[in-house]
C-alpha cells in the first residue's frame, strides 16, 4: 500500500516554494517583508498539506512520490503570494499570529487550486487509486 508524507501543523520551514522565489514573484528586493513572508508562505503550504491529508515528499515503506510534484510548487507560490497579500485587504491587519489569524487560509487554497487545476488529484489517495 503506498504510504504518503505526514501533515505536521507545526512546521516552520517553507519547502515547496522559497522566500526567494516569492519575493522575485512580488517585485521585492529587500530583507524588509522576510519574516512575513516566510509565515505566509509556511502557513499556506500547511494549508495544502492540510487540504491534501498529505504533505511531500511522501514517506514509508512504499512512497507514492519521491518529490514534490511541479503543480504543488507552482500551488504553493501562488497560495503564499495570496496569502501575503491578503493583509492589504479591507480585512487584513498588521501583526504576525493576529494577521494570519483572521485570515481564511483554506479559502486562499481553493482559490489557487482553481487558479492550478494540475494541483487537483494529489489529494491523498484520490490519484489513481494510489493508497
Amino acid at each position: 500500500m503506498k504510504t504518503y508524507g505526514p501533515v505536521n501543523p507545526l512546521e516552520t520551514e517553507p519547502r515547496y516554494t522559497s522566500l526567494v522565489e516569492v519575493k522575485k514573484a512580488l517585485g521585492i528586493t529587500d530583507t524588509s517583508f522576510d519574516a512575513d513572508l516566510t509565515t505566509a508562505i509556511v502557513a499556506a503550504e500547511v494549508a495544502i498539506d492540510t487540504r491534501n491529508n498529505r504533505s511531500f515528499p511522501d514517506t514509508g515503506d512504499d512512497p507514492a512520490v519521491d518529490g514534490i510534484p511541479e503543480a504543488i510548487r507552482v500551488w504553493a507560490l501562488d497560495v503564499s503570494i495570496a496569502v501575503f497579500k491578503a493583509r492589504d485587504t479591507t480585512y487584513g491587519q498588521g501583526g504576525s499570529d493576529e494577521w494570519l489569524g483572521i485570515i481564511d487560509i483554506q479559502d486562499e487554497v481553493g482559490k489557487a487550486l482553481r487558479r492550478n487545476p494540475l494541483a487537483l488529484g494529489w489529494k491523498g489517495a484520490d490519484w489513481g487509486g494510489l493508497g
